[in-house]
């Protein structure tokens, strides 16, 4: 096994222009947690961010957008009707990644 050090990965991540706004530097829609795995959405958002993300927008039943929304408060909320089993439905995640804001060009 070989480990890796930062200064191996430093130069391949792109460097983002000083004048960059959250809205230049990507997006991630996350369809994720149910009312079972309320913690995934948490995870998903937060991993998102870190990554670099600049504009990350949850699609969640309501009691899954609250702890998501506490642990990454820059998340934008896509509040998504829940099937009986928890999950999102899949028509509620069709009209949520409908209604994300057009991406600049």
């Amino acid at each position: 096994m070989k480990s890796m050090m930062p200064t191996m990965v430093w130069h391949l991540l792109p460097v983002r222009r000083a004048d960059a706004n959250k809205g230049d530097c990507g997006r991630v829609l996350a369809l994720a947690g149910s009312l079972g795995y309320r913690g995934a959405a948490a995870l998903c958002t937060e991993g998102a961010l870190r990554a670099g993300a600049g504009l990350v927008f949850l699609a969640a039943p309501d009691p899954v957008l609250t702890p998501a929304l506490t642990r990454t408060p820059e998340c934008c909320a896509l509040p998504c009707a829940a099937g009986k089993d928890g999950c999102t439905l899949p028509a509620a995640a069709a009209r949520a990644a409908a209604a994300q804001p057009a991406e600049k060009t």
